[in-house]
């Protein structure tokens, strides 16, 4: 006959680990999402600062077994700033009081610039959330 001491322990912090691991890797994902927002907002030139103070992040969600961050901006212009427009050359802008000289503008980048970023501290972001749900289930 075997004796096992500490089995059902053992057993029960095995089913907590999913938990306990997806509850770490959330408050990790929010608090990297945060920064991709602070990132995006410090990046954006600033006209008016609409276009800043309208870029959120929601949460962190998990959807089956998948874990999705997004850092969005819901402002008509967003996507023109984020990858450039075409405009009329020549044509006066009564907003800004000139005629335009480009006919085409240039994307600024900025989001992808900074989900690239958040993107590379990830695997580190990971590794952290691994060890304080081990160091939760000791």
């Amino acid at each position: 006959m075997i004796k096992t001491t500490g089995l059902k322990e053992e057993m029960e912090k095995i089913a907590r680990l999913g938990a306990t691991f997806d509850e770490e890797l959330m408050d990790e994902l929010n608090e990297l999402g945060l920064e991709w927002r602070d990132d995006t907002r410090k990046n954006i030139n600033v006209v008016s600062g609409d276009l800043r103070r309208s870029t959120v992040f929601e949460g962190a969600e998990k959807h089956g077994k998948e874990f999705v961050i997004a850092v969005s901006n819901n402002m008509e212009y967003a996507e023109h700033y984020e990858y450039g427009h075409r405009q009329e050359a020549g044509r006066f802008v009564p907003a800004i009081g000139k005629r335009l000289v480009k006919s085409y503008v240039k994307g600024q980048y900025t989001f992808r610039t900074s989900r690239q970023r958040a993107k590379a501290k990830l695997p580190e972001r990971i590794r952290a959330a691994i060890s304080r749900a081990e160091a939760r289930l000791k």
